[in-house]
Order: structure tokens, then sequence, then C-alpha cells
């Protein structure tokens, strides 16, 4: 039976890449969203600033979400924390099968951000922490994946994984510095997470590394 398949940022640089891996698999069928879709689009509307009723409406419809959204710092509190809670409680409420998050290293770690000032990332990290603790608190069959910085390079289909424990940290592993992550890589990995039923209600760390993804998944 064909699953359905809601990618919420499917316009955005991983949203693309998540869209073209899952239409490459014909047990999917793959709907991508946009705050404002042309006529020529084939992706659906659906605004992170509507109400909960208007996109659980749209969430309804499908088995499987991943959120991948983001405004990259233009609209934090309504697109990064409230419109990501909004698709999580619209999942939940509907009971989709399998909810998938992008996300970034510490999200869930206050301790580990930088000293707050002004032009860093701590609002971003704020508005990932209190979305990525509602999802934790969730009813959800969640994964949430934490990636470094997004690097435009060539893929490597390798990668380091590092579990994250209840405290927000790598589980019986120092904090290193994370390497970041290839742009494809970090999609690889996201669709991924629907093959492996031992990362869910799990969160995760990546980063560029030694092991093929999918083996490196499966030892989670």
């Amino acid at each position: 039976m064909t699953k359905e398949i809601l990618v919420v940022g499917a316009t955005g640089r991983v949203g693309q890449r998540v869209m073209r891996l899952l239409q490459n698999n014909v047990a999917y069928h793959v709907v991508g969203t946009s705050s404002h879709p042309t006529a020529e689009s084939p992706l659906i509307k659906l605004d992170l600033h509507d109400d909960l009723e208007s996109i659980r409406q749209v969430v309804a419809q499908f088995d499987i979400v991943f959120f991948t959204a983001g405004s990259r710092g233009k609209d934090l509190l309504q697109v990064d924390l409230n419109g990501n809670v909004k698709i999580a409680q619209a999942a939940e409420q509907v009971g989709v099968e399998r909810f998938v998050q992008l996300s970034s290293i510490k999200s869930l770690n206050q301790k580990g951000w930088s000293t707050p000032k002004a032009g860093d990332l701590t609002d971003y990290n704020i508005a990932r922490h209190f979305a990525d603790q509602m999802i934790t608190q969730s009813k959800l069959d969640y994964t949430i994946v934490q990636a470094g910085s997004l690097l435009e390079t060539e893929p490597t289909h390798k990668i380091n994984v590092y579990p994250i424990g209840e405290m927000g940290q790598r589980v019986n592993l120092d904090e290193a510095q994370n390497r970041g992550n290839t742009l494809d890589d970090v999609a690889d990995v996201l669709t991924e997470t629907l093959n492996y039923p031992n990362l869910a209600q799990r969160v995760i760390e990546i980063e560029n590394g030694d092991t093929p993804i999918t083996e490196a998944l499966s030892q989670i």
C-alpha cells in the first residue's frame, strides 16, 4: 500500500533534496508544501502562519510528515517555533505514523550554546529548542535529526551519528566540534530514517564521518 508523505518546507535546500529522494521510491506518494505555490507548481498550499485547524486539515491526508522548513532567521517565532509546533500538534492529533524533523546540533542542550550576544544564533537556538522539546514530549513516533553546518559540497555518503540523551547531550560521548554535513547527506539521512524502526522516538546528531549512512543508522 502506497504511503502518503507530506514534506513541509519542500522549497528549501534540504526539502528539495528530500522530495527528490522520496519520489524515487514507488512505495511513496510524495507531496510538498509552499506558503505561496504558483498555478504551475506541483506543491500544495500550507502557510505556517495559519491556525491549527487549517493546518490539521492538510496534515490529515498523510501517513508520514517531514518537517524541513525554516525562515533562515527572518521569521523565527512564526515559522521555526510556532509553525513547527502547529505541524507537530496536527500530526499528533490526526495520528500520523511517523514524524521526521530536521533540527540543529545542541538544540535540546542550552548549556552547549555560545554565550548569547547580538547577531549570533541564540534566537534560532531558542526557537529550535522549544519546538524540539514539544515533539519529544508528544506521542508521535518522531525522529529528530540534528545536523551541523549545512555544506554545499559533494556528498560523502558517510556520517558519524550520536544518540542524544534526555539532557540533550551526546550519550556517553564528549561534546566535540561537529564537522558539518553536506546537504545531500542530510537529505539522505532524513529519508533513510523511515527504514529504521529503532530510530522512532529518538534524537540523533549527525556529521560528515566515516561510516556509510545505512550502516551508521542501523547501529543506533
